[in-house]
């Protein structure tokens, strides 16, 4: 049973020996803190400063054109927003499948003039059909398909390059970097996967693993979900434009509260096009 505190202030007793019967010196509460703070501050004026490292505006600066990649144009999906456009980097060496089903859905149109269906504030933003779940007004699925196996991870490749982050991680034994994606692998399991980090894009699915296939597509655009791990498949991340997906208004209701505009009460459906170009100064593809 826990017992209740004193509610005066604690006092410490200094004695010299020899002194057993009165206090040499008496310190309150208030005054030890004060010398805590006090030594604590002598501590640190003597430790060296540590050098800073570079900022992130001059590593940019002094980077190099080698140090830059192009994007692979078929890899590549444009999300047309009254704002403005969103690029996105797909990831076929992770989600293959899941890539080449993105890629058939943005080559009939499938997204354009939907709505985004769930804007959360630190977490993500999504965009799907409203109505996927009423048979006879459900967009229609023409050359893809609304449902693939979950491609959570993929077999550990030393092929593929991979730069280890020197912090440790409590959900994976090794993570990094691998082509500009962020990765965790395990030596013992033989796997590596994708994680949930800020810009990331993941297909959207329901209770059962398979239940998603891209036709719902979300991006992180808060702090790192790190639970969903090898939860949702990931398939690529945002390049260009998260400013325009984290500005979107946020709503405090139910999810489905996140497709209504404020003003009208009408889905909130921007013009939205995701599209796969054929090299990068080219238009957006079109069939």
């Amino acid at each position: 049973m826990l017992k209740k505190r004193p509610t005066s202030p604690a006092q410490i007793t200094t004695q010299f020996p020899g002194s057993l019967l009165k206090p040499a010196v008496k310190l309150s509460g208030p005054c030890v803190v004060a010398l805590f703070l006090f030594a604590s501050l002598l501590a640190s004026a003597a430790q060296p400063a540590k050098p800073k490292g570079p900022t992130m505006a001059a590593v940019l600066a002094a980077s190099k054109p080698g140090d830059w990649r192009g994007l692979d144009p078929e890899n590549t999906l444009y999300v047309e927003l009254a704002g403005g456009r969103v690029v996105i980097e797909l990831a076929p060496a992770f989600a293959p499948r899941h890539v080449a089903n993105v890629k058939a859905l943005a080559r009939e149109h499938y997204w354009d003039g939907l709505a985004i269906v769930r804007v959360q504030d630190n977490y993500v933003v999504q965009w799907a059909d409203p109505d996927a779940e009423k048979p006879e007004s459900a967009r229609k699925v023409q050359h893809a398909v609304r449902t693939l196996p979950a491609e959570f991870e993929r077999p550990l490749d030393s092929k593929l390059p991979f730069t280890r982050l020197p912090d440790g991680d409590v959900y994976a034994g090794e993570v990094g970097f691998s082509g500009g994606f962020p990765v965790a692998r395990d030596k013992h399991t033989g796997k590596m996967w994708l994680l949930h980090g800020y810009g990331m894009v993941g297909a959207g699915r329901d209770n059962a693993p398979d239940s998603g296939g891209g036709t719902e597509l979300y991006v992180v655009i808060g702090q790192a979900p790190r639970h969903l791990d090898r939860n949702v498949t990931l398939l690529g991340r945002v390049v260009q434009g998260i400013e325009l997906l984290s500005a979107l208004p946020r709503a405090a209701q139910a999810r489905w509260a996140f497709t209504r505009n404020r003003n009208s009460g009408r889905p909130y459906a921007p013009s939205m096009s995701p599209r796969t170009c054929r090299n990068p100064s080219a238009a957006p593809w079109k069939s």
